[in-house]
């Protein structure tokens, strides 16, 4: 630049007490930039308020370079390329910015740069052909064709070819996640429909499997469909657990609680297959316990009138599978109670006490009993009663 340079630039600070001299060639800058055809109208040139000396000596070796599209290349990345498209749109280097969406149409983006290449190239007004090539590999974020790819995605996730690969289901389900939850993660309203679809559509598939296994009599078809039971429930135990992680679960509750065809069919079922279907509700009770799920009181209500029986009955079995978490089951069930009103309260901790009581195998809810009986002795005297929670003299 030194070579033939004629004038000289001073860049300011803002509060004036910097001058920054750059030497350049008048012709080239006048040439290729509008904003310094209209500046250099003389030896000396001043750019008042330049918060960046750096970068604005960085445009001027760009102006003046011979070689953009190989300056570019050397620049650092898609990131770097957008600051320089701003600078040259911002002067007018018209040369400039569409080497840069030139550069920026040939070489892939991360998510994030998307996002950045979105905001920076989307608002131009001027470069055409160039600045639509960029623009056509952006789309609405989510677009319909993204939600169309994600539901099929949950449509094969829940497929029976892939719970018969147990690989092929975690790398979809891990798929699945990216999209949901990555960086930048879909609307939650999008996750909710998604989320919800595929949790709708495993407990549906559960239902057929549970209706079809409680009118089997052989042991190679028991044996069959008990599996798939278990991969079914497996997979709901995953979204559920998703679901939850994100706080988009409360509506499950009411929809599982729906599907009370289930638990009719589960007293059909061997013993085996109908632990499995209680751990969806064990885990629900987790969500519960653990302020992840905010259901209504009359979903909570019903859950446990529907299951907690089903629970006490095969606890024994239960507590063997090799997924079940004994002090968080123990701990979500007796939370759960614990969101009732105090006379269902009561009921449900009378009835366990008895069963605890006599040895019967069952959870053991004694944190969540304590505090029911805690709270009772508060209530009592605040009402002025010397009652106490009368299963303690049983």
């Amino acid at each position: 630049m030194a070579e033939s340079t004629d004038t000289t630039i001073f860049l300011v600070s803002p509060d004036g007490s910097q001058r920054f001299p750059v030497r350049v060639n008048r012709e080239v800058l006048s040439s290729k930039s509008r904003v310094f055809a209209a500046m250099l109208n003389s030896e000396e040139a001043e750019v008042p308020n330049c918060t960046d000396f750096e970068s604005f000596v960085k445009l001027l070796k760009y102006i003046h370079s011979s070689n953009l599209k190989r300056d570019l290349r050397e620049e650092g990345g898609v990131l770097d390329v957008l600051n320089l498209l701003k600078l040259f749109d911002d002067v007018g280097f018209d040369d400039g910015a569409l080497s840069c969406l030139q550069y920026l149409e040939a070489v892939p983006w991360t998510v994030g740069e998307s996002m950045e290449v979105r905001s920076v190239v989307h608002p131009l007004q001027s470069y055409g052909h160039h600045r639509d090539t960029v623009i056509a590999r952006l789309t609405s974020y989510p677009s319909p064709d993204t939600e169309d790819s994600v539901m099929e995605l949950m449509k094969g996730v829940t497929g029976n070819a892939t719970f018969n690969n147990s690989m092929l289901r975690d790398e979809i389900r891990n798929l699945i996640l990216d999209i949901l939850i990555g960086d930048p993660p879909i609307s939650r309203d999008g996750q909710q429909a998604f989320m919800k679809y595929a949790f709708q559509q495993s407990c549906d598939m559960l239902i057929d499997h549970c209706r079809v296994l409680s009118n089997q009599l052989t042991e190679m078809s028991t044996t069959y469909l008990s599996e798939k039971i278990s991969q079914v429930t497996q997979h709901i135990m995953w979204l559920l657990g998703v679901m939850m992680d994100e706080k988009i679960a409360d509506n499950v509750v009411d929809y599982w609680i729906s599907k009370n065809e289930i638990s009719e069919y589960y007293r059909k079922m061997n013993r085996s297959a109908r632990c499995v279907v209680l751990m969806i509700s064990a885990t629900i009770c987790i969500g519960i316990g653990s302020k992840k799920i905010l259901a209504p009181m009359q979903a909570r209500s019903s859950l446990l009138k529907m299951w907690l029986d089903f629970i006490y009955a095969d606890y024994d079995k239960l507590v063997i599978l090799p997924f079940f978490e004994k002090e968080v089951i123990e701990e979500g069930i007796g939370k759960t109670i614990l969101t009732l009103p105090y006379d269902q309260q009561s009921r449900y901790f009378s009835d366990w006490f008895v069963k605890f009581q006599a040895g019967k195998a069952c959870p053991n809810l004694r944190r969540a009993y304590q505090v029911w009986w805690r709270l009772s002795l508060l209530t009592d005297r605040d009402l002025g009663s010397d009652l106490i929670p009368i299963i303690f003299f049983q």
